[in-house]
Order: structure tokens, then sequence, then C-alpha cells
């Protein structure tokens, strides 16, 4: 694709990487497939058997990122191309998070109704700033910061071990970044 938009004289840049900052704070590295430079037309080239909606939010992200307000989406693997072209309005960025919705009151006979509302705010507050479509280490990232920044302490856990009627069964293990 490059060496035929190249082939047209259309300026791009290959895989240009940006730095993702959720309140002045580094959180995490995103790299673009395409950024078409005149235009500011963000590609993202996919592989599936077919476009999903988590392929429509992370082009969004991308879009978000450069200040495109097009992107085109494609992909490849299945059995026909596919091909979306996706528009953003940053005036209607409100309409973009619909169903995210302030916490107003948490359920009846939850255990540490305090802390489990801070970290359900903070998560609240963490998508809407940053929005769809990133890769889980950011919003992981985010989320650490805007916890310190509320004063919960958080760690990330490695390994959870599961008890069942008092006894240890096993452990679940997770590969977190440092």
């Amino acid at each position: 694709m490059v060496k035929v938009l190249g082939q047209k004289g259309v300026r791009y840049l290959r895989q240009p990487q940006y730095q993702i900052l959720y309140k002045e704070h580094l959180v995490g590295v995103q790299r673009l497939d395409i950024l078409l430079l005149d235009e500011k037309v963000a590609v993202e080239c996919k592989v599936a058997p077919r476009l999903e909606k988590i392929h429509r939010a992370q082009l969004f992200s991308y879009m978000k990122t450069v200040g495109a307000r097009v992107g085109l989406l494609l992909n490849f693997g299945g059995p026909q191309p596919e091909f979306e072209r996706l528009y953003l309005d940053p005036e209607r960025q409100a309409e973009y998070e619909t169903g995210i919705r302030p916490l107003d009151e948490l359920p009846e006979g939850l255990l540490y109704p305090g802390v489990v509302g801070e970290v359900l705010g903070a998560v609240i507050e963490v998508h809407r700033a940053l929005g769809p479509g990133f890769i889980h280490r950011i919003y992981t990232n985010a989320c650490r910061y805007e916890y310190r920044l509320r004063g919960v302490s958080a760690e990330p856990c490695r390994e959870y071990h599961v008890i069942f009627q008092g006894e240890s069964i096993g452990a679940l293990k997770f590969a977190l970044p440092a």
C-alpha cells in the first residue's frame, strides 16, 4: 500500500508513534499504520475474518490522537476486502460517549462501597478522557495514575489466589506490564 501511495506522490508517514497523555502524564505509546499527511487521514489495516466494533473504536482512538477527522479502516483477512470510512466530529464528542454515565449511586450490599465508588469513578473518568479503542496497557496506566490522584492505593496484581470453601484451588496469573 505504501509503495502505491509513494508512486502516486501521496505524502504519508508509515507507523508513526504517538505518546498518549492522560492529564499531562504519559500513559503509553500508540502506533498508527499510515497517516496521510496532506489531508490528515488515519489509515488502519486489518487482517481479520471481518471488521468488528473494536476495530472501529481503535481507529477512532488513532483519529483523536493525530487530530484526524477522517479515518479509513481496511480489512484484507476475509473472503472479500472490506473498507469503511469513519468521520470524527469533535463538536459531537458527547454523542460518542453515550452509555457513560456518572456514578450516581452504588448497588446495595457492596463490600467496601467507598473504595468501589472511587475505583469505578476513576475508570469512568479515564474512559471519558481517553475514549474507546486504546490497548489495555494504556487504560491500565491511566487508571493507576488516576488512582494516585484520588489517593486510592492500587498495586498491580500478578497473581490472584482462588479460594473455594476455605481452600485454595489454584491461582490465576496475569501478565501485567511493570
